[in-house]
Formats: C-alpha cells, structure tokens, sequence
C-alpha cells in the first residue's frame, strides 16, 4: 500500500517525535525521498514547528529537567533544516534557531540545526554560515560554519585547521568534517586514525576523536587518491582493532566507512571479518563487501565462508541486510541459488544452508520451485533410463529365447533321427526275420554317428552357450558403461537447464553432440559377428 504525503509526514514526524535513535536516523534518511512533493513539506513543516513550540521549546528543558527535551529539538530542527531549500517556512525558524543564541541557548541543537541546513542546501546557507561565523562563541557550532566556507575562504579554512590541531579541541572541528568534506583536513583525519596502535590502544578507548575522524572518512569522494589513503589507515585499524572486544562498535564503523570508499583493497580484509564472532561485525563486512565487488562476488565470497563454518546463521543474517538485495539485475537469493548448482560439491551444500537460514518467500520459493524442477526433470531421466533398460531387457530375452528355440530344434532332429533308427531296425526285422544284418551296418556306423551326435548335441549347443554368455556379458558391459556416460553428460545438462541464465544454442547443440559421441562409441562397442560363423 502506498502511503499519502499527508500520513507519511505524520508519520514520519511521530518517529522523530518520540522514536528511538536507529528509528530516528533512518526515517531522516527517507525525508529526502518526498522532497518533490509540496503537501509533504507543508505538512511535515507545520508539524515540527507545533512540536518545538508545544512540546519542547527552548529552555523547557530546563524546567523540566529533563535533558531529552533538546534533544529531541534537535533532531526536530535536524529534519526541519533537510526542508529548508524547498521551504520557506522551515527555513525561517531553522535560521531563528541557529543566528539567535540568547532563544537557542543549547550549542548542541544550533550544531545539528546547521548540519540539516548543509542538507537542505538552501540558496543562503553561505551567508547563514558567514553570520555563524562572525557572531557565534562556541568552536563546536563556529567550526561547522568554517567547514561550510572552507572551500572558497582561505580564513574559514584556516581556522579549522587550526581547531583541527589542536588536541584538546579537536573533536569540535572533526564534529564538523563528519557533515562538510574538506579535502585539505584528510590527512590529520588519517593521521588521527593511525594514533590507535596496539601500544596505545588503552589511550585511544577513552579518546572520542579516534570515532569522530573514522566518521569523517566516510565523506571522502570515491576513486580519488585521498580515499586509497584512507582505505589503508581503515584497513590498519580494523587488523588492530579486532583484538580487543570493547572496541567492537569502532571496528563496524569502520568497515562501513571502507564500503563507502569501495576500494578494491579493502576486499582481502572484509572477508576476514565475515568469519567474526559479533553478528553486527559480519553483517557490516557483508553490506560493505556489496559495495566495494558487487553482489554476485559478495554472495560467492559468503558462501565460500560458509563452508565448514558455524557461522551460517550470522551469515545468513548479513546476507538479508545487504543493502537493497539488488545489484545489476542480480539478487542474493538468485546467486545463492546459482551456487547450489554449480561449482564443488562443499559450495553447493553450503548455498543451501545459508538459503533455508536466510528464509522469507523468496528464498522458499527459491528451494521449493528448485526442488520440484530437480523432481520433474529427474523423475523424466529415470523414466527415459526405464525405458532404455526395458529395451535392454528385450533384447536379452529375445536372444535368450532365440536359444531356447534353436535347441529345441536340436533336439526334434535327434528325435527324428532315433525314430529312423527304430524304424529300420523293425523293417530288418519284418523282412529278415534277425536284426544280424541291420546290427553290423549300425555297428559300423556308430563312429561316425557318435561324432555327430556329439557335435550336434554336445560340443555344438556347449559352444553356442558359451558364445552367447560372452555375448551378453559383453552387452551388460557396453550397456552399463553407456548408461554411466549418459549420467554424467545428465547430470551436467541438469546444472545448466536449473541456472538462472537461460542456455544458448551452442551449448544445446554441444550437448546433443556430446550424446551422439556416446550413442556412436556404444554401437561401435557392440558384438559383431564374422563372417563364416
């Protein structure tokens, strides 16, 4: 369902109204989604305004003791000042907040204030910034407007620099860099970074500045050589860092800072960290592994992870937070997919575990629509296969009743052949009264009738068995072996017809020639018989 401007501005305030952080920094974020829309603005606008001036005007917080207050003005003015390059109204009460220190006693709410005015981006936020700097007293809120006019006043960035150096004042001037990139303050920024070594590591845990300059390097512009510079302190600390467990959420700032520079070298180090004991740890070395190679690389790298890993449901976790899913027409469940289909046995197995882990519909259908193709084109092979071995089956009967039929044969001749004798014995018998005469020729010819009786009934039919068995031993082998080269030409059509890209006409036409090769090499294997015999 697709929401109206009027009850996402409602919404959207209730969250900054009374959410929690995480709330609170994500639906700031989706501000900038309804910028076009001026019913959104007026909304959003008018509801803040009431909110500051009902619920927690300045100094309420004083009255009240209660410390929340400013903060949430905070953030309400934050939000205010993302509408201010569109809207009037918002900018007028942004400007009100930030440029009257005696209404807007807290430093902190004028800071943010400003930084939502660098988002909003209105045509004046120079000049606002100028009158910050000449009438503002604290370096937190000074330093932002310096930030702001660094790029085009040599004093403003002077003056940074100079906070930025000095150390115990330092957190006011990376306060502001992590809103405004100004590239000649990168260098300190990584040299702030490069402090925390394993020797120091004590000092830096209680030192904010370490935090606040790994926040700063997130602004620095993709594929420029201040972002290889910062990519290597980043990668430095990470290796440091995973020693120590209280430094965990650093470390995740970190790896998220190195997706967003997307250097390549950062590669070889956010999938060390995906074998990580700390969910968020893994789940933050997956997202920035997105986006420094792409998704496909991301899910081949996980899955090779998941190989003989107990991590599999902290991976599965990582993958159901890759940032929008999709990358070049690709998705996670579709890549896991694709490795269920392909590449070694271990990676198979393991783009299963981690697709039933990650779950949700997509990933079901996934496994469901998987299996029932497997189970339709399996269950199709074994009935070809059926086929083939009922063909098979025929045959060997057919030469076995060929056999049987040819010994019957044999042995109807034998009969007739003992029936003539008997005869001829009977009409010796009728004419001449004894069988003297009839005894002598068939005692004569018993030699000879012998050897013929044992060809024809011995030696003949023994060979004839012995040449058929070898015969059909021969078949059986050639079948079986014709069978085992079908399985594997199978088995390989069935990994390709179950990829996500659909197979081109070489490839069909590659494994057509494949079965013919075979189909030829088994007919060439089978028994011929010679001539003369």
């Amino acid at each position: 369902m697709v929401s109206n401007p009027e009850s996402e501005a409602a919404r959207i305030h209730n969250i900054l109204a009374r959410g929690r952080e995480a709330e609170r920094i994500q639906v700031q974020g989706e501000i900038v989604k309804w910028l076009d829309s001026k019913k959104f603005r007026e909304v959003l606008c008018h509801l803040i305004i009431k909110s500051i001036e009902e619920d927690c005007s300045p100094g309420m917080e004083s009255k009240l003791k209660d410390p929340s207050i400013a903060l949430t003005r905070a953030w309400l003015l934050s939000s205010l000042g993302r509408l201010s390059g569109k809207d009037e109204n918002a900018l007028v009460k942004a400007k009100k907040h930030i440029l009257d220190a005696q209404y807007e006693t807290d430093q902190w709410v004028r800071y943010w204030t400003l930084a939502g005015l660098t988002v909003g981006n209105p045509s004046e936020l120079k000049d606002i910034a100028r009158e910050v700097k000449a009438k503002e007293k604290h370096d937190l809120v000074r330093s932002l407007s310096h930030a702001i006019l660094a790029e085009k006043e040599n004093d403003s960035k002077k003056a940074l620099m100079d906070v930025l150096e000095d150390e115990a004042n330092r957190w006011q001037a990376l306060r502001a860099l992590r809103i405004v990139y100004v590239q000649e303050a990168v260098m300190i920024v990584i040299g702030i970074v490069q402090l925390y070594t394993v020797d120091t590591y004590r000092r830096a845990e209680y030192d904010p500045n370490v935090y606040l300059a790994i926040t700063a390097l997130s602004l620095v512009p993709r594929g420029t050589k201040e972002a290889q510079n910062s990519s290597k302190a980043l990668m430095g600390f990470v290796d440091k860092s995973r020693r120590f467990l209280g430094h965990d959420s650093w470390r995740i700032k970190a790896l998220a800072v190195l997706g967003n520079l997307e250097e390549k070298r950062a590669e070889s180090i956010l999938r060390e960290e995906l074998d990580d004991d700390n969910p968020l740890v893994v789940r933050t070395a997956a997202r920035s592994l997105e986006k420094t190679v792409g998704t496909r690389e991301a899910v081949g790298h996980i899955v090779d992870a998941a190989i003989d890993s107990d991590n599999i449901k902290k991976l599965a976790d990582a993958l159901r937070h890759m940032k929008g899913l999709v990358m070049g027409g690709k998705k996670v469940p579709d890549e896991l997919e694709a490795a269920m289909i392909s590449g070694t046995s271990e990676r198979q197995e393991a783009g299963r575990k981690l697709l039933m882990q990650m779950g949700g519909a997509e990933a079901y259908e996934k496994l469901r629509a998987r299996d029932s193709i497997r189970r339709e084109y399996f269950g199709l092979i074994q009935n070809a296969e059926e086929n083939i071995r009922n063909q098979h089956k025929k045959f060997s009967d057919s030469a076995y009743e060929t056999y049987k039929t040819t010994t019957t044969m044999d042995l109807v001749v034998f009969g007739v052949g003992i029936f003539f004798i008997l005869a001829s014995a009977l009409i010796a018998l009728f004419n001449e009264g004894s069988l003297e005469g009839w005894a002598g020729v068939v005692l004569t010819a018993i030699p000879g009738t012998s050897g013929t009786i044992y060809g024809v009934f011995v030696a003949k039919p023994r060979e004839r068995i012995q040449e058929a068995q070898r015969e059909l031993r021969r078949l059986d082998v050639v079948f079986l072996g014709f069978l085992r080269e079908l399985h594997y030409i199978d088995q390989t059509y069935t990994r390709h017809i179950l990829e996500a890209e659909p197979m081109s006409s070489e490839d069909v036409e590659k494994f057509s020639k494949n079965i013919q090769g075979i189909m030829d090499h088994a007919l060439k294997s089978l028994p011929v018989k010679k001539k003369g015999k």
